[in-house]
């Protein structure tokens, strides 16, 4: 299994490298376990990503849009896209995913480039596709990254090169495809201040955090940052900041051996019954049976 860590910077930008700078790219087989209920933080990065779901079903978030993809299902996710995803049912789910620098497709500051490449970067009503099965050329790029992965994790002599070849395949069925989409739509901005309002809370999500303090942290108004919340991820502040909190609460159960009384206070709540109330309505269990169901042996999270 090809594993994905996470490193993230306060403004929720992933500086992960993927792959090389011979090589831009890497592939990653992903699995949601029974017993992991926040797989993927909210992040953004300078690379695009391509994913299909082989199992399960994923719950994928950005900008106040949830798209829920079944097994079979897939979803190009456009550079410097705010996303995050979670196992959206009860059962293990599994993806795979390419992170790649688009340079990879036609090098920098060629024509190629400059026709088919940068204008989807650019283009303001793509930050993410969905990709059906039941769209030929839709299913013909699933069926291009599932090869991908194939050839990724098991290489050969000139692997990198069919690698290329199916990302260009790739590429060029969005480039046909949305080519009237992109012609008619101007380019893409990005609002920096939900990115350091995310920031302050991973700083900060340990001590007692005001609507002030979030709004302050962005040099904006509580209106403003209330507003912010709710256009780009479909939440209030309040709800991002007890989102945070259980998922570093998930964390430390999973990942220590720490009383479920320090854990309460290391993921900042002053309270154990808020802390436990609060946790059961995200998970469905309880602090203390999610971590005896995460001891229990799972197949899939398993190499």
């Amino acid at each position: 299994m090809i594993k994905r860590e996470f490193t993230i910077q306060n403004d929720n930008r992933e500086t992960t490298e993927h792959g090389t700078a011979s090589m831009p790219l890497s592939m990653y087989l992903t699995r949601f376990s029974r017993k992991t209920a926040y797989a993927v933080p909210w992040h953004w990065h300078g690379d695009v990503e391509i994913l299909l779901v082989k199992r399960g079903s994923v719950r994928l978030e950005l900008k106040s849009r949830v798209l829920i993809l079944s097994a079979g299902e897939g979803a190009f996710i456009n550079t410097g896209t705010l996303h995050a995803m979670y196992r959206e049912s009860q059962e293990s789910c599994e993806m795979i995913s390419a992170v790649f620098d688009p340079a990879i497709i036609a090098g920098s500051g060629t024509a190629s480039e400059l026709k088919y490449v940068l204008p989807i970067l650019k283009c303001g009503a793509l930050d993410m596709l969905p990709l059906e099965p039941d769209t030929q050329w839709q299913l013909d790029i699933l069926v291009a990254l599932r090869d991908a992965y194939s050839v990724y994790a098991r290489p050969y002599y000139g692997y990198e090169l069919k690698l290329r070849e199916l990302l260009c395949r790739i590429w060029r069925r969005l480039a046909v495809h949305l080519k009237n989409l992109v012609e008619q739509t101007g380019e893409r901005t990005y609002d920096m201040r939900i990115r350091l309002m995310m920031g302050y809370i991973a700083e900060h999500y340990m001590q007692h955090v005001t609507l002030e303090d979030i709004a302050q942290s962005a040099s904006i108004s509580v209106r403003e940052c209330s507003r912010c919340f709710h256009t780009d991820l479909g939440m209030t502040p309040f709800a991002y900041l007890l989102n945070h909190r259980v998922r570093v609460a998930t964390e430390l159960l999973t990942e220590t051996d720490m009383a479920i009384t320090d854990v309460c206070f290391a993921a900042g709540f002053n309270n154990t019954s808020y802390f436990a109330k609060v946790f059961r309505e995200h998970t469905g269990q309880t602090p203390r049976q999610y971590r005896e169901s995460a001891s229990q042996n799972d197949p899939l999270s398993e190499n």
